[in-house]
């Protein structure tokens, strides 16, 4: 997605406010597509992959990179070609629906549009007026291209097809007021573009979630000072289109459209450049990870430090893994090999002959080595202890797999850009180094994080992996989630309700397993199981159904051949295994809903069968279903 940011064509705007009060007749097309009831959904659409860059406009110079913003900084650039020069508006879009963003100028009402990354256009055709108007482009009817408009006297004129023969706009829109710089973006997340104003005055962003001929402001957010220039891109790929400036030579990327707060800074290109924003690496990686081989096959269902007369209850609820050491080793071990667990420990000690006959080297149930807990509190201290063990543990076996357990149960530090304890790539904070030389150390990534005992939203858990999966470039995530009262004297306790939404939210955000934390009371935390019975209950049925489809969920994360739009509060996620597709959908508000989703990439069936029900769900000829969920639900559907 692009917008008009700051080239050389000012608009030239009517009276009109921005929520687009004004006297003209606007109207939608009849060719139009109106919006679904659609808004963020966290992975319920194929991910986008934007990336920054700078159009140099003397020289007609784009620099383009092509990592997610902060991991480099300074970041040199990865593309740098030439297309267009003086006077021209660059644009970025994918205007054949190939899945990437290449080049476009706006250039005295004539749009050039390239398919390809270099200095010709293959598409040339004038839309809008020549002076006074300013471009904008974006995906309107969510078909996968982005299409053409203009913003001019307050009204946007969009098209829905970039074929020079088709001359009326699909539709018309009153939104902003002299001097706003027109975007667009998928602010909600529903895999359609809207539009939004960002108003230089008051450095404010105005933007609606509709296409109707005056729709209402749904988002106002101050952000960045006056003097800025707006940028508009999906940073933390969540599928919504969040906010940006740049300051100077500063990128300041928000990752919400709420705080006003910048999650990534980097410095980029000079000035007087155009700041750029896209989807411009087909090939990139979408940041979700491919199952390792241990786990090809096997979706990790955990039991945080508990001791082994406890072992035959964890196996009746399901679990398939043990995790930390909480007794004698040998003992432990031996329990947990006896009752077919695998398991995620410490090395046992080396026998005097030293590391080439310690037993690890030829023990076969265990998956990972696990490295110092939450070495961010030891600072480098922590990360001198996590170095020391991965390199004693390599002399034993240097093929078996290290992970190791980052903080979350007490401060948010993985979300929290103003931390000065440890942040990751980019953020805004002196200590940028700390993440990412733990993560250098390790294959698995594993997070603990208690939305319940810490009075924060469950949607919390999801957050935190999306940010380590963009740290770690997609290494394998493992998600630590409450299973028991944490705080002795809290007022709130656990509920079933909030288990299953903590695991499947876990899933939807690329989980590649699960490890249960069933502490009761956590001054001092002591190794305890203090999971209710209603919980256990919960617990087990959720882990039979994983378990019953863990080769699916063990599959590509996502696959780009098929989606899910749907609306708040869902959020899912989709797999492909065989000749079946899998859809997993999560209701994370504690209401029940009604909601419609589309099934999008592919033409479905006429139906699905939703796999724990057994039950027909019709689908549309528009490729939608309609269902209900209840508090915190989930359901899954496959193709027949």
């Amino acid at each position: 997605m692009a917008l008009w940011g700051c080239g050389t064509h000012s608009p030239q705007l009517a009276d009109a406010g921005a929520g687009g009060e004004t006297t003209s007749d606007a109207v939608i097309g009849a060719d139009s597509a109106p919006a679904s009831d659609g808004v963020k959904s966290a992975l319920a659409v194929p991910r986008k992959h934007d990336f920054i860059g700078t159009f140099t406009p003397a020289s007609g110079t784009w620099s383009l990179k092509m990592q997610r913003p902060g991991w480099v900084d300074p970041p040199a650039s990865d593309l740098v070609f030439t297309f267009g020069g003086p006077g021209d508006t660059p644009l970025v879009g994918d205007w054949d629906g190939d899945g990437s963003e290449t080049p476009g100028l706006w250039r005295d009402g004539v749009w050039h549009l390239a398919n390809a990354w270099g200095s010709t256009a293959d598409i040339v055709f004038p839309f809008g007026p020549s002076a006074g108007a300013a471009p904008v482009v974006g995906d309107w009817d969510g078909d996968g291209t982005t299409t053409i408009g203009v913003f001019d006297a307050g009204m946007f004129i969009l098209r829905n097809s970039n074929d020079p023969a088709s001359v009326s706009p699909a539709v018309v829109v009153s939104f902003g007021q002299p001097g706003d710089v027109p975007l667009a973006g998928d602010w909600d997340g529903d895999g359609v573009d809207t539009i939004g104003v960002y108003r230089p005055s008051n450095a404010t962003f105005y933007l609606t979630n509709g296409l109707g001929a005056a729709p209402p402001i749904d988002v106002t957010l101050q952000y960045g000072d006056v003097g800025n220039v707006p940028i508009v891109g999906d940073w933390n790929e969540d599928g919504v289109s969040t906010v940006g400036v740049r300051a100077g030579t500063t990128f300041l990327l928000s990752n919400d459209l709420s705080s006003g707060l910048a999650e990534v800074g980097v410095d980029y290109g000079s000035a007087t450049d155009v700041p750029l924003a896209g989807s411009w690496n087909a090939f990139a990686s979408s940041g979700r990870s491919v199952a390792p081989a241990a786990l090809k096959d096997f979706f990790l269902l955990g039991a945080w430090d508990q001791h082994s007369d406890s072992f035959q209850a964890w196996k009746d609820r399901g679990i398939n893994t043990v995790v930390e050491v909480s007794e004698d080793i040998d003992t432990w071990t031996r329990a947990a090999n006896d009752i077919g667990f695998m398991m995620i420990r410490r090395a046992r000690p080396d026998p005097p002959t030293g590391p080439a006959d310690n037993p690890d080297r030829n023990e076969p149930r265990l998956l990972a080595w696990l490295l110092y807990d939450e070495p961010e509190f030891g600072g480098a201290d922590g990360l001198q202890l996590v170095t020391s063990e991965r390199a004693d543990w390599n002399q034993i076996d240097p093929a078996r797999p290290a992970v190791t357990n980052f903080v979350g149960s007490l401060v948010a530090n993985i979300l929290d850009p103003a931390d000065t304890l440890c942040n990751g790539p980019g953020d805004l904070t002196g200590n940028t180094s700390c993440y990412p030389d733990f993560l250098a150390q390790e294959e698995w990534v594993m997070q603990d994080f208690y939305p319940v005992a810490w009075s924060v939203p469950l949607s919390t858990i999801g957050q935190i992996g999306d940010s380590l999966t963009r740290w770690s470039s997609g290494k394998p995530q493992i998600f630590v989630i409450e299973a028991a009262d944490i705080l002795r004297d809290q007022p709130l306790s656990l509920t079933p309700d909030e288990l299953r939404e903590e695991i499947w939210d876990a899933i939807v955000h690329g989980a590649r397993g699960v490890v249960y934390f069933p502490y009761m009371g956590c001054d001092p935390c002591l190794a305890s199981d203090g999971v209710t019975p209603d919980v256990a209950a919960e617990m087990t049925a959720q882990n039979r159904t994983i378990t019953a489809l863990q080769s699916v969920l063990q599959g590509e994360i996502n696959p780009g051949v098929v989606g899910l739009r749907a609306a708040t509060p869902l959020e899912a996620t989709w797999r492909v295994a065989g000749t079946k597709t899998y859809f997993f959908v999560l209701n994370t508000s504690p209401q029940s809903v009604t909601k419609t989703m589309a099934i999008k990439g592919s033409v479905a069936p006429d139906h699905l069968i939703e796999y724990q029900e057994s039950r027909v769900v019709p689908v549309t000829a528009t490729n939608q279903f309609a269902d209900t969920f209840g508090p915190y639900g989930v359901h899954i559907y496959t193709t027949p």
